[in-house]
């Protein structure tokens, strides 16, 4: 399971030096992926990155104009529509469109595709975003969009509903507070929402196993934006140390698609050694061969393509036929 990495310290800045969610200082390393390395806590079991970003860091990560670029607004529209009719459904009682529900905050909204759609159900909608130009664009079409992080919000305790986390957490050098400021800003008995991938899903350990352990490749952390890689267990910790209950969790699945392309982009950039380049914020890294990756994206890479598509095909059919999935939504109650 690699090399146990023992109580080093960070000396940058504001960066934690223990596991984020018990500070423990214990670890073990289970793979280095784009110049990170990605360990294990020994103490509570929570997969993060190691050592952690700045928050300067994550703050340019996310403030690249074209962070957001990627996102497919019609399936994001979709998506959002399908997670709105869940947080209804939880909060209870029918209502006609437009009628008031309450108030809902969305971290980490992007452009604001699910508050325009909580909006015209009736939601009194407020978002936070760190990415500059998403909040100007949700801004130009007349959404409350604050810019920054979540824990320097200069919003009002107990002033919302609702609090909605889609695949954000993961993301966050500091998930407890990120929590905290969630507990904080709901209303007592108001409902936290939270997705995010499932680490002890089966088809992260079914690669780890496969391709991590024997070759250092493994498609489920993403470094540098994905932090903290969360199982049923450390979220469930997570949430209790922080003042909420749970309603509902339930296991869901990571498109196909996605975690092979992933799985294979992370084979080829260990037979390329491109796993030990850090990332940089716009993308690119910070060095490399060109005629080398140039000549390992011919034959290759169609082989590591058709083995992925194999080894995830057969697994996550079980994982689905199992229930056994590798993303998880939960929802919350505020104690």
């Amino acid at each position: 399971m690699g090399s146990e990495i023992g109580n080093r310290q960070s000396a940058i800045g504001n960066r934690p030096e223990g596991c984020p969610l018990c500070s423990a200082t214990a670890r073990r390393r289970l793979v280095t992926k784009r110049g990170c390395d990605v360990v294990r806590c020994l103490a509570c079991r929570l997969v993060y990155v190691w050592p952690q970003p700045s928050r300067e860091e994550i703050e340019a990560l996310y403030s690249t104009g074209d962070y957001h670029a990627a996102l497919n607004d019609a399936e994001r529209r979709s998506y959002f529509a399908r997670r709105l009719r869940q947080i209804e459904a939880l909060v209870g009682g029918a209502s006609a469109p437009r009628a008031p529900r309450g108030r809902l905050l969305d971290v980490g909204c992007s452009k604001g595709h699910f508050l325009e759609l909580a909006q015209a159900s009736g939601w009194e909608v407020v978002g936070v975003e760190l990415n500059r130009r998403a909040v100007e664009e949700a801004r130009a079409r007349g959404l409350d969009v604050r810019q920054g992080d979540l824990t320097d919000s200069a919003l009002d305790d107990e002033s919302f509903d609702v609090v909605t986390l889609f695949d954000v957490l993961e993301h966050t050098v500091a998930p407890r507070a990120t929590l905290a400021a969630c507990h904080r800003l709901l209303k007592p008995g108001g409902l936290l929402v939270v997705t995010t991938p499932d680490i002890g899903g089966l088809v992260p350990r079914a690669t780890y196993g496969l391709f991590a352990c024997t070759m250092g490749a493994w498609e489920h952390p993403t470094p540098p934006g994905h932090l903290v890689q969360f199982s049923r267990r450390t979220l469930r910790q997570a949430l209790a140390a922080e003042g909420f209950a749970i309603l509902r969790e339930r296991s869901e699945h990571i498109p196909l698609a996605y975690s092979v392309g992933k799985l294979e982009n992370s084979v080829m950039d260990v037979l390329a050694g491109r796993h030990r380049e850090r990332q940089t914020a716009d993308g690119r890294r910070q060095r490399g061969d060109g005629r080398r990756q140039s000549c390992l994206r011919q034959a290759p890479r169609y082989g590591v393509r058709g083995l992925s598509w194999f080894v995830l095909g057969l697994v996550g059919a079980v994982a689905r036929a199992t229930g056994w999935g590798d993303s998880l939504f939960v929802a919350a109650r505020r104690l």
